[in-house]
């Protein structure tokens, strides 16, 4: 293994202009070359299913096995491709997650469970669609407010990777627009144990107040 780490950290240049998160990925995937080239799929089967991962995601933590034997210039036999190609196919037979709408009572739990910073921005990002991971990389200074419309320009995240930056624009009431600008002045002191903001007492779904 140590011949490994000191052949990636020697890696050529060319890969090191991929994402942070693709090279720390392949970084953390790379004691799966350690191991003996026709034991090697196998074994990164059983500790993919002993982690219950999806097939897509076994697909794509096998691509990136690969892409760090390129990276540190290490030969793979021909069948590892073959692997790649079985797994991407059982990936796609796979049938999607269902997406499980949050009802009032499991956003009231949440609301109770996190310091209100993470309740806040875990609502907002419920309420705009977008991913919390991103939401978390939005700064204060991306998002305006202008008469009945308030904007926020994503410039940083996952989607930004593939897609580029882009700004959502909400047609806001006066008590969105609060609720919104609270994510950036919420009071550490405030208590925990109450309704989410735009709450009821019901265990209804929360007003979906975006457009």
């Amino acid at each position: 293994m140590n011949s490994l780490e000191e052949a990636w950290s020697t890696r050529p240049a060319a890969y090191r202009r991929v994402s942070k998160d693709y090279q720390t990925a392949q970084k953390r995937l790379l004691f799966f070359l350690a191991v003996e080239e026709n034991s090697r799929f196998p074994y990164f089967l059983d500790w993919c299913n002993e982690k219950k991962l999806r097939k897509s995601t076994i697909a794509n933590y096998w691509q990136v096995v690969l892409a760090a034997a390129s990276a540190i210039n290490l030969q793979v036999p021909a069948h590892h491709a073959r692997d790649l190609a079985w797994a991407q196919t059982q990936a796609a037979a796979e049938l999607p997650m269902a997406a499980q709408a949050m009802s009032w009572k499991n956003v009231v739990e949440m609301w109770n469970c996190h310091r209100d910073e993470a309740a806040l921005v875990i609502l907002v990002t419920f309420i705009l669609g977008q991913r919390v991971s991103d939401m978390l990389l939005l700064i204060r200074e991306r998002v305006t407010v202008c008469r009945n419309t308030i904007t926020l320009t994503m410039v940083q995240g996952k989607v930004i990777r593939f897609i580029g930056p882009y700004s959502l624009y909400l047609s806001a009431s006066s008590e969105c627009r609060n609720d919104t600008t609270r994510v950036h002045h919420v009071s550490r002191s405030s208590s925990r144990q109450h309704v989410p903001p735009g709450g009821g007492g019901s265990d209804s779904a929360p007003t979906q107040r975006a457009s």
